[in-house]
């Protein structure tokens, strides 16, 4: 009787592990330039304590959600065109969040409350399950140079 009840069991096993799609080994790299803010003298580091005197401004953080292209992104060299099939055929142009558009809104952020740097930058992932939206996240500590 257990043959009987084992014999099953393992067909299921077999049968939906055999099917399932496995994912390919791939590499991804990416760069982030820090020099077109060091230029203007903004000083940015990942690091949660620096070697000199500072004035802590406050936390600043920015979401950047991928999405289909508008007016505003429109200069965003990270698009690419994706179909999607309802019944009609149309082509949107996606814009993928990246972590140089992180930086840039924690920069514009920073600047905007009268930082001259920041410090102890994160940025990671974004996804709501709810909304299914991805994008990135970032969050740092605005601060003024002594």
């Amino acid at each position: 009787m257990k043959k009987i009840l084992l014999l099953p069991a393992i067909t299921f096993c077999i049968f939906f592990t055999s099917c399932m799609p496995t994912a390919k080994f791939s590499t991804s790299s990416s760069f982030v330039d820090y020099t077109k803010y060091t230029t203007k003298g903004f000083f940015i580091s990942e690091a949660n304590s620096v070697s000199f005197e500072y004035d802590a401004i406050g936390s600043i953080s920015t979401l950047v959600l991928s999405g289909t292209e508008n007016k505003q992104n429109k200069k965003n060299n990270n698009a690419k065109n994706v179909s999607y099939g309802d019944g009609l055929l149309t082509t949107h142009k996606i814009i993928y969040a990246t972590q140089q558009d992180v930086v840039d809104g924690l920069y514009n952020e920073a600047v905007k409350q009268g930082a001259n740097g920041i410090i102890n930058l994160k940025i990671e992932p974004y996804f709501n399950t709810l909304t299914k939206r991805e994008g990135l996240q970032g969050s740092a500590m605005a601060i003024k140079r002594k």
